[in-house]
């Protein structure tokens, strides 16, 4: 799609290699710092806006709000328990925004089995899969009694034992999914 104006054009990248840029930048980020910036984050939203009121018109913005809303509000618990990170949660919104309901659902489910994969195998190379899992199983003893006060993990004092780039996870499924 392309707007002229005078003397210069103005081309609209297509959604799906805007996706895939937005992706592979928020992948290479959590991979170094284990987090996504906001300053990727909120152009990415921003720009999925745009695009969808000039695809849809404003019929398109309750849609763009719900794979927005619907991720978030679904993450929130793990979030608060820090079983997945802050970044984890904005990146389904932001591809919620872009993809629908029906389509980040699968992304969800797809990137809940890579990422069970990508945990299995970091604990198999640093070989702490015991101590991870007897961690997992207190956790969750601790939650079912009614105990748990705690967050699940807590970097401070774990290092990055329990951590795995989980952006990395959900690209890896959008990709999947939607390509």
């Amino acid at each position: 799609m392309c707007y002229s104006h005078h003397n210069w054009e103005v081309r609209l990248i297509p959604e799906r290699e805007a996706l895939f840029l937005i992706l592979v930048t928020a992948s290479l980020c959590d991979i170094t710092w284990y987090r996504v910036p906001n300053s990727l984050i909120v152009p990415a939203v921003l720009f999925s806006l745009f695009r969808r009121i000039s695809l849809q018109g404003f019929g398109g913005i309750l849609p763009w709000f719900l794979g927005m809303l619907v991720p978030f509000i679904l993450c929130f618990i793990f979030y608060r328990y820090r079983m997945i990170g802050a970044s984890d949660s904005k990146m389904y919104s932001v591809v919620g925004s872009f993809v629908g309901l029906r389509l980040l659902f699968s992304i969800m489910a797809v990137s809940l089995v890579l990422g069970a994969a990508m945990a299995i195998g970091k604990m198999i190379l640093r070989n702490n899969f015991r101590s991870r899992f007897r961690h997992l199983f207190n956790y969750v003893s601790c939650c079912m009694q009614g105990k748990c006060r705690t967050k699940y993990y807590d970097r401070d004092q774990e290092g990055d034992d329990g951590i795995i780039p989980f952006v990395v996870a959900i690209s890896l499924a959008a990709l999947f999914c939607a390509f």
